[in-house]
């Protein structure tokens, strides 16, 4: 600081210098000006020999605002003291003993101190409790580290310190902790001789092994339901922090917003949360700052995720009370003023920054209950963590549905959404309806989260998500209707007689004509002509097919739409298949945990590429632009789709096959109609393309044909 003062000072009294030179011959300005730049190098010279002798000053060890006191200084018997927040956000002191060191114990190979807390806080809040993580200690005014660990069994006021050693480090790769190390000498506590440390979790008690476990910042979550609780659990799961409801737990609560603000003075032992979402939700983990250095701060004195390299919001943490837990303490505390970002997520220490703050995916969420008229509008800021963002996004746009609409149940919805995309040619848009007899609100974000993961899982480029707008119009109504037939129903050409068969739909091959026009007894053609009957329709390359689809609306009589569906040009002759289905045949499952809640109905089969009636699309995407094109083109659920697709080859030489199987790939043969129903189920037929080698004119009648053919023989 003195050096910045110093370069201050120097380019002020220039100023002053210069001003003055102004209103002095040219020649004394130039003296002035030459002076001036003399002071300008020597003062920039004294500023350089200030960094270098702070940074080597740093590197002998000694910092500039705080002593440290290394690991193999502290002794059993020393009495210190700790500094933590029990009450809104006033530090307070509290007394600790050492019990002991263990090398290569700590959570990243480090030693650690144990520590026991010796005053009438232990008692009074139950010993170290959820939200201690980060707290300094203190023996003879050196700073020895921060509490960190937490052991299960005991009854709490035993404490583990990770050495200050280790976070200074944190900005480096350090080794996870994991399994058991022993100690080079037997260790007593409460009455019991512990002679090793273990980390392994969901142990029963073992004689002699002290199980030890991080002292969890306690992630508060605000804003939500039990509905929605499972979310921010998944969040931390594996992480060992215990998520707490902080309020606002009811539907149509809004949080209140966290704002940039002055706030407290951040220092050793200030009450600190990390916001993972914010808005009219919140998610955030709560611990304590352990040291400051300028503007950078390091606090919990264990892991958050273990993420290394992190842009998470850092803010002031009041806390309310510290509330006694069956198991373990845990202060309930709220979220203030922002304060500054984490930008290290390591094993021994969090490394914020203050005064600094991370760019945040906004997220805007407007909801109609069509039932009622109702409209509300929801605004989140979501930590930009790809890993995070699918659960954080679809606990929000939940708990936003059910606030809005205040209930659980069936009902029709259309929803849209847009997710920008920083690598990505356009936002990823999508449009659709959804319906379901058991829980809308689930089922209407299942393609909003997998386009998230899609982002996430591609292989092609690195796709963060940007600006996320969802929209949902949610009703009760029972908008739904099953596919149960379909049939041709007309084409570009007349359909033919059933006892007159020409070249088109149900054209017959020359041999088969052949045989019926030698038949002579009568009885033996009417056997014939029922055979012929159940032969697949045949249909023509090229040919434009009318289809009638029969649709069955919930509750209600059958109704019949119409589609037309073009042959492709390029299919392969032989049997084919016509399919009519919606797109939620294609309803992809790539959300988290299918959404932690049942989004998909129990029982409700979705169609997969073993299905026989149900042939999926064989693209090769080549990009992630592609990716995101086939996905926002997807066939809607209210859209009927109708689609042919060949069965075999009987026309092509073997050379030709794998000519006919890449066309088939690009095939056109797909058509589709938009409905007011969100549709399910399938229907098919099968038919006959026909093979035009050797080609016949079809303006020719086969059977008359060979007839006259026959009379001239005779």
């Amino acid at each position: 600081m003195r050096a910045e003062g110093g370069a201050r000072g120097v380019d002020v009294e220039i100023d002053v210098k210069l001003r003055r030179g102004f209103f002095i011959g040219a020649r004394s300005r130039r003296n002035i000006m030459m002076k001036s730049k003399a002071r300008i190098i020597l003062g920039a010279l004294a500023v350089l020999v200030t960094v270098v002798s702070g940074a080597m000053t740093r590197v002998a060890g000694a910092a500039p605002a705080v002593s440290y006191m290394a690991a193999s200084e502290v002794k059993p018997g020393m009495e210190g003291y700790g500094l933590t927040v029990f009450e809104g956000l006033e530090v307070s002191k509290f007394p600790v003993k050492i019990k002991g060191v263990m090398p290569g114990a700590g959570v990243s190979g480090g030693p650690l101190i144990l520590i026991e807390l010796t005053g009438p806080e232990r008692e009074k809040y139950g010993g170290v409790s959820m939200g201690m993580s980060g707290s300094p200690i203190y023996v003879g005014g050196k700073l020895i580290g921060a509490l960190s660990m937490t052991f299960p069994m005991t009854d709490h006021h035993l404490g583990g310190v990770t050495d200050i050693a280790s976070m200074l480090k944190a900005a480096e790769y350090d080794a996870p902790r994991a399994g058991t190390v022993e100690f080079d000498a037997p260790f007593e506590h409460d009455g019991k001789v512990f002679t090793r440390i273990s980390y392994e979790t969901g142990r029963d008690e073992i004689a002699g092994t002290l199980f030890a476990s991080a002292a969890a910042a306690p992630a508060m979550v605000r804003g939500v339901t039990a509905r929605t609780m499972p979310f921010a659990k998944r969040i931390f799961e594996g992480t060992g922090i215990e998520v707490t409801d902080a309020g606002g737990a009811w539907a149509g609560a809004k949080t209140g917003r966290t704002v940039i603000g002055p706030g407290s003075e951040i220092k050793p032992g200030s009450s600190v949360a990390v916001l993972l979402l914010t808005g009219d939700m919140e998610v955030s983990a709560a611990g304590t700052v352990t040291h400051v250095d300028g503007k950078q701060a390091l606090m919990f004195g264990h892991p958050l995720f273990r993420k290394g390299d992190v842009r998470y919001l850092l803010a002031d943490a009041p806390v309310l009370a510290v509330a006694r837990g069956t198991d373990m303490s845990f202060k309930a505390a709220a979220t203030g003023a922002l304060r500054g970002e984490i930008t290290q997520d390591r094993g021994p220490a969090l490394v914020g920054r203050l005064d600094s703050f991370p760019l945040l995916i906004p997220f805007d969420i407007t909801v109609t209950d069509g039932d009622i008229g109702k409209t509300e509008k929801y605004s989140f800021k979501v930590a930009r963590d790809e890993d995070l963002l699918s659960n954080l996004a679809a606990m929000a746009a939940l708990q936003s549905l059910d606030n809005t609409i205040d209930r659980l149940g069936k009902g029709t919805s259309r929803v849209s959404f847009s997710i920008g995309c920083s690598t990505c040619e356009k936002p990823v848009e999508r449009e659709n309806m959804f319906y379901d007899g058991d829980d809308i609100a689930a089922l209407s974000l299942v393609e909003f989260v997998t386009a998230l993961q899609l982002l996430k899982d591609n292989k092609y480029a690195d796709a963060e998500a940007r600006k996320l707008n969802l929209n949902v119009e949610i009703d009760s109504k029972n908008s739904y209707a099953l596919i149960e037939k379909v049939e041709i129903d007309g084409g570009d050409e007349e359909k033919p007689e059933a006892e007159e068969t020409k070249t088109g739909e149900n054209a017959a091959s020359a041999a088969e004509l052949d045989a019926k026009a030698e038949e002579k007894e009568p009885s033996a053609a009417g056997e014939k002509a029922n055979k012929e009957k159940e032969k697949p329709p045949v249909v023509k390359r090229g040919q434009k097919l009318g289809l009638k689809v029969s649709v069955r609306p919930y509750r209600s009589e059958t109704v019949e739409e119409k589609i037309w569906l073009k042959v492709p040009a390029d299919i392969a002759p032989g049997r084919a298949v016509i399919s009519v289905f919606s797109g939620a045949r294609e309803l992809p499952s790539a959300a988290p945990e299918m959404l932690l809640i049942k989004i998909q109905v129990e029982g409700q089969e979705r169609q997969d590429e073993k299905d026989p009636h149900f042939l999926r699309e064989r693209k090769k995407e080549k990009s992630l632009d592609e990716v995101l094109k086939e996905f926002s083109s997807r066939p809607m659920n209210n859209e009927l789709v109708a689609n042919i697709e060949s069965l075999g080859f009987s026309g092509p030489d073997d050379e030709d096959e794998e000519e006919y199987e890449d066309e088939d790939r690009n095939r056109d043969g797909r058509a589709g109609k938009l409905t007011g129903w969100a549709l399910d189920g399938v229907a098919s037929i099968r038919v006959e393309v026909e093979d035009e080698s050797p080609k016949v004119s079809p303006k020719r009648n086969i059977r008359k044909s060979r007839i006259n053919t026959l009379k001239g023989e005779k």
